[in-house]
C-alpha cells in the first residue's frame, strides 16, 4: 500500500511537472497571424494650420468657448513616413441660433473627397475608405489606423 501512495505521488509530480512546462511553452509561443496584425498597425500625424477661435455661448451665465479648426492644405504621414492622404479643407461658416438663449457663429471643416487624395502603405493611389475619411475628418492630430 505504501508503494502505490508513493507511485501516485510521483505521477501526480510528473503530471504538474508536465503541466507546468506546457503553460511556459504556450505562453511564449506567439500567434505569427497576430504578429502580422499589428504590424499592420501604424501611428499617423496630421500636419497643417489650425486656426483657433472663440464665440460666446449665451446661458445662463455667458461663456467664451474656444474651438479649432483646419484650414488651406494638410497630409497625413505615418511615423514610418508614409504618406496616407493629402488635401484641402473646406471652411464653413456655421450659425446656431437654437441654444442658449443668443446666436452665435463659428468655423468648422468641411472635408470634399474631390480635394483629397489616398494611399496606401506602399505609396499607391487608392479610393478613399472609411477609416481614411474619419481621420481627416477627425478633430485628432494623432491617430493609429490598420493599414492594409
Amino acid at each position: 500500500m505504501r508503494n502505490q501512495v508513493k507511485t501516485k505521488n510521483n505521477l501526480n509530480k510528473s503530471l504538474l511537472f508536465l503541466f507546468f512546462i506546457s503553460l511556459i511553452f504556450s505562453c511564449k509561443t506567439e500567434n505569427s497571424n497576430s504578429t502580422e496584425i499589428k504590424k499592420g498597425f501604424h501611428n499617423v500625424e496630421a500636419i497643417g494650420e489650425l486656426i483657433s477661435g472663440s464665440y460666446t455661448f449665451c446661458g445662463i451665465v455667458p461663456t467664451e468657448i474656444n474651438y479649432t479648426y483646419r484650414t488651406g492644405k494638410w497630409k497625413f504621414i505615418t511615423s514610418d513616413n508614409i504618406k496616407i492622404a493629402e488635401g484641402e479643407y473646406d471652411v464653413l461658416v456655421k450659425e446656431n441660433d437654437s441654444s442658449g438663449g443668443c446666436g452665435f457663429k463659428y468655423f468648422e471643416n468641411k472635408v470634399d473627397s474631390e480635394k483629397w487624395n489616398f494611399w496606401n502603405k506602399d505609396g499607391e493611389v487608392i479610393e478613399p475608405i472609411k477609416r481614411l475619411i474619419n481621420i481627416i475628418e477627425s478633430k485628432q492630430v494623432k491617430h493609429s489606423v490598420y493599414l492594409e
